[in-house]
């Protein structure tokens, strides 16, 4: 990497009595850029597979690598105009799998263009995957819906609630995706397994991408239809498990494991099946938003809700008549407006309910867009 640049810090990383990884940013003053660079070290001589992933979902940053040998290295960058956006959840997850295997997470404090300095932390997990899976509840909630349909405002009223929805979500303050990183490093993984991509391109985080790749693909849409009935490939479902638990420390963190827990994802929904699979009394809740072409002021996600056509909406909010599961719908207007209607859901989900004086103050603290109108 030659550039006019200075170093700005530099940390290693112990990974085994072979590996160690470098990691370092450099100031780039003539093109005004940071970079970030990943070097992998390791003296054995038997050749391992790496891949290094740069990920901020709330930019909508993610840069996954292609695999790397051993004593080589990658790196990505962010521009001036990154760096002067004030966003305080801007830090970004460094990812490090070898052999498919997930072996370490960093943190990328990612800096004021005013303060260059001191921006990696490592991430302590106090347990594995594995022992995590074994001691959790095993009545989760996963939060479905359509892409831009109410899902995130449902999982940040439902953690508001007190259900645990990953260690590596956005703070209640922010107002986007409420979804776990890991979970999504998993969403982009199994996809490209179920369709046979094999390349860890970055095909962006946006739903056209998902649907141009299912389109394309025969297997994918067998795979769909058939999945959603109940019927289950079990090779895919190992694969699946597998990599789901891998990933669980990083979504757990060091929380309690008795918490009540589950996750938003729209794409809970496509692979359903797997989930009901590893937890057969788990409740499925999906988020069920009228469209209402308001298209000023949306989000991507929201715009392309309102132009979503019945059979991409149905992907993503119906179940096959094959798959017995716990499920039920959740009307999105009346979650924030009906507070018999909420409290219903509230008992659904086996979490507290509320007063309808605890239930306006919820909506004043989660920034409810209509909250004007809701009076008491």
């Amino acid at each position: 990497m030659k550039m006019n640049n200075f170093l700005l810090s530099e940390k290693i990383y112990k990974l085994s009595e072979t590996e160690i990884l470098i990691l370092t940013d450099f100031w780039d003053a003539d093109k005004q850029r940071l970079w970030i660079k990943a070097d992998m070290r390791n003296t054995n001589t038997v050749d391992e597979l790496y891949r290094i992933s740069f990920v901020n979902k709330l930019r909508g940053y993610f840069h996954f690598t292609a695999t790397i040998m051993s004593n080589h290295w990658i790196h990505t960058n962010l521009d001036r105009p990154e760096l002067e956006d004030d966003d305080k959840f801007s830090d970004i997850g460094i990812y490090i799998t070898k052999n498919d295997k997930l072996i370490k997470k960093i943190t990328y404090k990612t800096p004021h263009i005013s303060e260059l300095q001191n921006r990696f932390s490592e991430d302590i997990h106090k347990f594995d995957g594995e022992y995590i899976f074994n001691n959790i509840n095993k009545e989760p909630i996963f939060i479905c819906g359509a892409p831009g349909g109410g899902t995130s405002y449902i999982a940040k009223m439902l953690k508001y609630c007190g259900l645990f929805i990953g260690n590596d979500v956005c703070r209640s303050e922010d107002r986007k995706t409420f979804e776990s990183t890991a979970i999504t490093i998993l969403q982009w993984y199994f996809v490209r397994q179920i369709i046979k991509e094999k390349l860890y391109k970055d095909v962006g985080n946006n739903i056209d991408n998902i649907f141009q790749l299912i389109s394309n693909s025969e297997v994918a849409r067998e795979w769909l239809i058939l999945g959603k009935n109940g019927i289950v490939n079990s090779a895919e479902l190992d694969l699946f498990k597998r990599e789901f638990v891998n990933m669980l420390s990083l979504f757990w963190g060091d929380n309690s494991l008795d918490l009540k827990w589950g996750f938003k994802k729209p794409f809970n929904m496509i692979w359903i099946e797997y989930l009901i699979e590893i937890f057969p009394n788990a409740r499925v809740l999906i988020v069920d938003k009228k469209k209402k072409d308001k298209m000023e002021n949306r989000s991507f996600e929201g715009k392309h809700f309102e132009k979503m056509n019945e059979f991409q909406y149905k992907l993503f909010t119906e179940i096959g008549d094959d798959l017995k599961c716990n499920n039920r719908k959740c009307d999105f207007d009346k979650m924030n407006n009906d507070i018999d209607y909420f409290n219903e859901v509230m008992d659904w989900c086996e979490l507290p309910t509320k007063t309808k004086e605890d239930h306006y103050q919820m909506l004043v603290d989660l920034k409810y867009d209509d909250v004007k109108l809701i009076r008491r």
